[in-house]
């Protein structure tokens, strides 16, 4: 019977390390598991990082790019706005121009107009000598008709 005790005994230890080794089986199996588990995590978090900063690449490259066609579409309005402002000033020369050139003409005309003006003034004052001229003679005619005519040779001055 003691052979029989100690067979059941030693039974029971090989039991119990069966299940002592079952157990530390599982347990390397849990562990096994939760290292996987920590490995799909962590590749799950750096998959994440990647997506982040993919997307904030993505994003940064849009800001880029709207910042670099605000800057070009500023750019275009103010070569715009420079471009009207010298087409203005462009057209107010002209203006300026063509406001000279019409004073100038002006002042064609009326220099043209005075010089016209004295010739007429020259003229009559020519037309004027040679009525005076003419009266001059006329009354030297009569006084020499007079002289002629009368008995004394002496006339008055007039």
């Amino acid at each position: 019977m003691k052979w029989l005790f100690l067979e059941g005994l030693v039974q029971l230890l090989l039991a119990q390390l069966l299940l002592v080794q079952l157990l530390l089986v599982q347990l390397l199996l849990v562990q096994l598991l939760l290292v996987q588990l920590l490995l799909v995590q962590l590749l799950l978090a750096q998959l994440l990082l990647v997506q982040l900063l993919l997307v904030q690449l993505l994003l940064a490259q849009w800001l880029l790019v709207q910042l670099l066609l605000v800057q070009l579409l500023l750019a275009q309005l103010l070569l715009v706005q420079l471009l009207l402002v010298q087409l203005l000033l462009a057209q107010w020369l002209l203006v300026q121009l063509f406001l000279a050139q019409w004073l100038l003409a002006q002042l064609l005309l009326a220099q043209l107009f005075l010089e016209g003006l004295v010739q007429l003034l020259l003229a009559q004052l020519l037309l004027a000598q040679w009525l005076l001229a003419q009266l001059l003679l006329m009354i030297l005619k009569q006084r020499k008709i007079f002289l002629e005519n009368t008995s004394t040779k002496y006339i008055e001055p007039i």
